[in-house]
């Protein structure tokens, strides 16, 4: 199962059109989630990068793949974690390693890369494989 978030799903005919891309290429199920901008897709025999250009042929842009395990190799001294727990309060942050913010699977990835950024964090998404 593979959750990406995306742009222009608000176009019904895309929307159709993505669903038909997929399904008549093998995935096994398509759902959207309006609210959150966010397509779901059970992808069958399809790879990741089948999944994604077969939703761009619908002119809907995927901006990057959601996961329920969120985690961030985040480049900061030791002395700037409290900062960063006052920073992040709202989304329960938890540092149990070493540069690595771990986070509720409810929290939405892009606004947290966003948030550390603009306070000159470097940051990388850990993804679990």
């Amino acid at each position: 199962m593979l959750k990406f978030k995306a742009d222009n799903i608000g176009c019904g005919d895309c929307r159709m059109k993505a669903v038909g891309n997929l399904v008549s290429s093998g995935a096994k199920k398509v759902s959207f989630d309006m609210a959150k901008s966010q397509i779901v897709v059970d992808q069958g025999p399809l790879s990741t990068e089948q999944v994604i250009e077969l939703i761009e042929k619908a002119s809907i842009f995927v901006e990057g793949l959601v996961t329920d395990i969120i985690k961030f190799k985040v480049e900061f001294q030791p002395n700037d974690e409290e900062e960063l727990s006052k920073l992040l309060q709202a989304h329960q942050p938890e540092f149990n390693e070493p540069g690595t913010i771990t986070f509720d699977s409810s929290v939405d990835v892009y606004d947290i890369e966003d948030l550390l950024s603009v306070y000159g964090y470097k940051v990388q998404q850990v993804i679990k494989t």
